[in-house]
């Protein structure tokens, strides 16, 4: 996921190639023209099959001034020789003037077409979201009025315009252009059913995912990462599928769901998908090592992604990764921080003296490639002036033609200067961002210097109560029912998500015979302290109900155990039923517990009318009121605790009851599972990012006669 800018890379890369050879052996008998295009695409095919690029850009030279080639052509030629040297300035550049160049043949518009998509991907590389949007929108509607260019590079135009909307914010109109971007690849695949086709599309779809995870959208991920999965299945059903690809792509998807499902806190699937990933070539590979610090980190297995970063020396090597400022920040600080937060002081020490070290090199490497940059480019632009220049002294010697030549000199002169001035100011721009850049820092190694001297207490204390609460969280959650009953007529379903490592909201259910136990609570307080008390209502929950009592009977005993010696004063509301799976017939005690919603879509559900009890655990004398409903059958029972409707956005607002029951009523029931995670979809956007201020519980229960 670090390494997005590769995937794009090599997805254009692809797309160029397709192009490049999209039309080679097309000859008609009897038909010249057709003779003459497949002997061009021959001839530059023979210019750019070599490793040499001076001689490829020496060939590309040579076809155009023979007159072999168009310049549209050339200019997106070398387009992709920069590409693959690594030069994004050369690169744009000549993509840019493919785009500027007269259409000479009708084969033109397609390879600017294809440019355009190439320098969108280039933009996007370099973070200028707008020029991405501005070129792809533009060319999108060009190729609709002239109905030309393939599907493939309309594909990569709103792949590109969707992560620029993305990154923008926009999540709606990226999603739209996404759509579009998936529809197209689908449309190519199915008339063009080569390998490299699929590949194209894989990683086009892949860079999706990825895009959406870079932007902490998750919940976007899952459905593309099972695109991913189809293409792969489709792809190795080829003839000639490469096995490799295919272990790398299913390699990618189980790190990549682990990574989401980590997001998700669903931290034992998230495990259970790493391990899938780890049995894969990739899993075991430097880049697969790389990567599964993506996961790694947020689950905050600091050591074994510290571990990983041992061989970042070596994948840098082979990547052929120099260490600039931008690879600093994303290679070296995440190094340095793994160590850090898994207690390796000397190693730590030891990444942030290297990130140090890098620095000034970094900075003068960057000033001695931004110039040589420049001064190429101006060489090169003075080289073809002079060209055009001796081309205008061939052509005749009259004087209209001398009056031109001499405008155009003079224009030259002018551009020149331009440029002159142009690149003065850049350099001096340029310099006072880098000072300001070693400036800050300068202060970063100052802050380094006083981090160091703390690390060694902090972290070994963080370290431990971190694995402690992670040890908590893992016995608090295996205490409350995972799976749930697969029987006929009966639909129950329930998750709790705590606001902290461990929480103090719970609930469980007890079948015995025909009968079913069951119970919502929410212990008050949050944290360790309450979850102390969760475990103690569950054990008790399940003790009592196996002794077949009544629920105001399990309510006395309860309130009766955990009263006793209740010095700091917590206390339990617990919603407690006992429902008969024959007939539908309920019995309940509500102990200070919020209103169940029974009914839904179908018969507009509405709070649950009861007897008020005290919570539980507060007075040993409480005497409690049981109640009973005829049936419950074919009607949902929702129960919740209070993080539910009291759950806030940054502006402290409320979800508020009215705005359950309407969701409640406008999802159509399905199961148990679904309402319950609408629920809490609906909740996490009324959240708009605010972190959960409680312990949130949901239980939804339908019985079917």
């Amino acid at each position: 996921m670090k390494r997005i800018e590769l995937c794009i890379a090599l997805a254009t890369m692809l797309m160029v190639a397709s192009c490049r050879h999209e039309k080679q052996g097309e000859t008609i008998v009897g038909t010249s023209n057709n003779y003459v295009e497949t002997h061009i695409d021959t001839l530059v095919n023979k210019v750019l099959d070599t490793s040499n690029a001076e001689l490829r850009l020496a060939g590309i030279d040579s076809l155009e001034t023979a007159g072999v080639i168009t310049a549209v052509r050339a200019d997106f030629l070398r387009g992709g020789v920069y590409y693959e040297l690594d030069k994004p300035r050369f690169e744009e550049y000549y993509y840019k003037r493919a785009l500027e160049h007269k259409l000479v043949t009708d084969d033109d518009r397609d390879y600017r077409f294809t440019a355009a998509a190439a320098l969108s991907s280039v933009y996007m590389m370099k973070a200028d979201y707008e020029g991405a949007l501005r070129l792809g929108l533009s060319i999108i509607d060009e190729m609709k009025q002239t109905h030309q260019g393939s599907d493939m590079v309309m594909a990569k135009l709103y792949n590109s315009i969707g992560c620029a909307q993305l990154s923008l914010g926009r999540e709606s109109e990226a999603e739209e252009c996404f759509e579009q971007a998936f529809g197209y690849g689908l449309r190519q695949t199915n008339r063009d059913k080569s390998r490299g086709t699929l590949e194209t599309i894989a990683n086009d779809v892949c860079n999706v995912a990825i895009y959406y995870m870079n932007a902490h959208h998750y919940k976007e991920v899952p459905r593309w990462l099972n695109r991913v999965d189809s293409l792969t299945t489709r792809y190795a059903l080829l003839p000639d599928a490469d096995p490799d690809y295919v272990d790398d792509l299913r390699g990618r998807l189980y790190l990549y769901r682990a990574v989401v499902l980590q997001h998700g806190m669903f931290a034992r699937e998230a495990a259970q998908s790493y391990r899938k990933f780890l049995n894969t070539k990739f899993g075991k590979s430097l880049d697969g090592l790389y990567d599964a610090t993506d996961y790694l980190m947020p689950a905050h297995r600091y050591g074994e992604a510290a571990d990983n970063f041992i061989l970042l020396d070596r994948m840098l090597a082979e990547w052929g990764i120099v260490l600039s400022l931008d690879n600093i920040r994303q290679y070296m600080f995440p190094k340095f921080r793994a160590n850090a937060e898994a207690g390796r002081k000397d190693s730590a020490i030891a990444a942030g003296t290297r990130i140090l070290e890098a620095l000034d090199t970094a900075i003068m490497a960057q000033k001695r490639s931004d110039a040589a940059e420049l001064a190429t480019i101006y060489d090169t632009q003075q080289k073809e002036m002079e060209i055009a220049r001796q081309q205008a002294q061939i052509a005749g010697k009259d004087y209209q033609l001398s009056k031109e030549r001499n405008i155009s000199l003079l224009a030259a002169l002018i551009l020149l200067a331009l440029f002159f001035v142009v690149y003065i100011i850049y350099r001096r721009i340029t310099m006072k961002r880098l000072a300001k850049a070693h400036a800050q820092l300068e202060a970063a190694h100052t802050e380094l210097q006083t981090a160091y001297n703390q690390l060694e207490e902090t972290t070994t204390a963080k370290e431990r109560i971190e694995s402690e609460l992670r040890i908590a969280r893992d016995i608090q959650m295996s205490m409350v029912p995972q799976t749930f009953p697969q029987i006929e007529g009966l639909d129950l379903y329930a998750e709790m998500m705590p606001a902290r490592e461990v929480g103090g909201d719970l609930y469980d259910y007890l079948l015995q015979g025909d009968n079913l136990y069951f119970c919502v609570g929410d212990v008050s307080g949050k944290g360790v302290p309450a979850s102390l008390l969760m475990a103690q209502a569950i054990r008790l929950f399940r003790a009592l109900a196996k002794q077949q009592m009544m629920p105001v009977n399990i309510a006395t005993r309860l309130n009766g155990e955990l009263s006793d010696n209740n010095e700091s004063g917590m206390f339990v509301t617990m919603f407690i039923g006992l429902v008969s799976l024959t007939t539908g017939h309920l019995h309940f005690c509500n102990c200070g517990h919020n209103s169940p919603v029974i009914g839904g879509d179908a018969d507009g559900g509405h709070f649950l009318e009861m007897s008020s009890n005290v919570p539980i655990g507060l007075w040993p004398e409480a005497v409690f009121v049981g109640e009973e409903i005829d049936s419950i059958a074919n009607r949902p029972l929702f129960i919740y605790t209070d993080g539910l409707n009291e759950a806030e956005n940054p502006q402290q607002q409320q979800f508020g009851d009215d705005q359950l029951l309407k969701c409640l009523r406008d999802t159509r029931y399905q199961t148990s599972y679904q309402v319950v995670n609408s629920l809490k979809d609906h909740v996490e956007q009324h959240r708009a990012g605010a972190e959960p201020n409680d312990d949130l519980t949901m239980m939804c229960l339908n019985l079917k006669l």
